[in-house]
Formats: structure tokens, sequence, C-alpha cells
């Protein structure tokens, strides 16, 4: 039997990274603490918005938070593109598959915009920039999907023809 290894689904934010991170569970692995709204982990999260935003990670805290999910894990929690590099030598114990949604900047902007949030192209750029230099540095194994055909995976499910020919019903219900 293949082992499923540990995910780490990354990109900037409005990139279908949620989404990335529900199909991924649906197939089995686990969002662990993951919010009902983003899929994210709450203990990364809090985590990274705290010591680790001060350039304070703590390895064994960082750790625990990381042995306390459930393996395998999918793990998606987008403030990691600032701070990915103080947390490299914790995921180097979970040697995590980098799943990389791509989105392109101009996609991004009208997201943001949708969400009432202006962010200028210049920015998401940047963003994008990081995100890519990360990846091409990643030590373990990675994968790059493009947003767009996240999107479409999506759409190839037809719910109530799936609901006709199944008895358990929808995955997780």
């Amino acid at each position: 039997m293949i082992e499923r290894p540990n995910v780490l689904v990354w990109g900037v934010g409005g990139s279908n990274t949620s989404i990335t991170a529900r199909q991924v569970a649906a197939l089995g692995w686990n969002l662990g603490d993951a919010d009902a709204q983003f899929a994210e982990s709450v203990s990364v999260r809090d985590y990274n918005r705290g010591p680790v935003r001060r350039g304070q990670l703590e390895r064994a805290e960082a750790l625990a938070i990381l042995r306390a999910l459930p393996e395998p894990w999918v793990l998606k929690e987008p403030q990691l593109l600032s701070t990915i590099d103080q947390w490299l030598g914790v995921l180097a114990e979970f040697r995590p598959l980098l799943l990389w949604i791509c989105k392109p900047a101009e996609q991004l902007a009208e997201t943001y915009r949708r969400r009432g949030a202006e962010l200028e192209l210049p920015a998401i750029r940047r963003r994008i920039e990081r995100a890519e230099a990360v990846y091409r540095r990643w030590p373990w194994a990675k994968l790059r999907l493009e947003a767009a055909d996240v999107a479409r995976a999506v759409e190839l499910f037809d719910l109530a023809r799936w609901r006709a020919s199944s008895s358990t019903g929808p995955p997780g219900a």
C-alpha cells in the first residue's frame, strides 16, 4: 500500500486554495482543526498570527501543533506565504507535498475586487513571485495546478446525479 503524504496547499489568497483543500480532504486526507469557512488550520493560523509573525517560532511548539493534526493531513494557511521560511525546519519532519494552486495576477485582482478588498496588481505580483520562489526551492515533492483547472474539476461533479446513484450520500455527510 502506498502511504499518502501530508499535503500543504500553497498559493496566494483567492487562488481556489480553500476548494482545493476540501477536494484533497474528500479524497481521504484530514483537515484536522480547519475552520468551516476557509478550510484553514485554526491552530497553525493562530500561531502564525502570534509568535511566528513576530519572528519567534519555537520549534517545540510548532512541532506540537503539526503533530496534533491527524495524518495524513492537508494543511492550508495563507499566512504561510509570509512565514514559510520559519516553518521549513519544522516541516522537515513531515516532508509534505507542496500543492501550488496558481492563478494569474489579473484574475486574482478581480477576485479581490469581488470580495471588496482592493489590492494593487504590483502587490499581487509580488505575492505570486514569493509563492513561486518557495515552490522552486521546495526540498520535497511538489505539484503545480492551475486554479482554473481546480474550478473545472468542481464543475464536473454533478451532485444530483451522484446522489441518485449512491446510497451513502456525499463524502463527509
